[in-house]
């Protein structure tokens, strides 16, 4: 009598089938207890990795080294306050820019003047720019 069931019923049937199958497995996987022991692990775990990292972190925060890390922090605050740092960076910054503004330019005039002849020069080395 399965011989008069058309294909597509039956195949329909046994997707169908599979799919309570597979959630009535997973349904039973999750409510298992070893399942339930794996989580009860791991969340005792991650308790405890939260427990020594704060003990971890007070310990840190009373030492010298975090003493002497706050006093390093608040020296550069109060430079980045005043400018100093600001100085500095704008300082490196120019220079930096020169420096390559000076070899695009020699490239540039390098490229330009043998381009008539159609045949690049070989660059240069770069120099550093003068301190002035």
């Amino acid at each position: 009598m399965s011989e008069n069931i058309p294909p597509e019923e039956s195949l329909k049937d046994e997707f169908h089938n599979l799919g309570k199958n597979l959630a009535g497995m997973l349904h039973a996987i999750w409510e298992s207890p070893e399942r339930k022991k794996f989580q009860a692990e791991i969340e005792s775990g991650l308790n405890d990795i939260g427990t020594t990292v704060n003990r971890e972190v007070k310990n840190f925060s009373d030492s010298q080294t975090a003493q002497r890390l706050r006093t390093d922090v608040e020296d550069m605050a109060e430079r980045l306050r005043t400018g100093e740092a600001e100085a500095k960076v704008r300082q490196e910054l120019i220079s930096a820019l020169r420096m390559v503004n000076l070899e695009l330019d020699k490239f540039s005039s390098r490229w330009t003047s043998t381009s008539e002849e159609n045949v690049p020069s070989e660059p240069e080395p770069p120099q550093p720019p003068e301190e002035g």
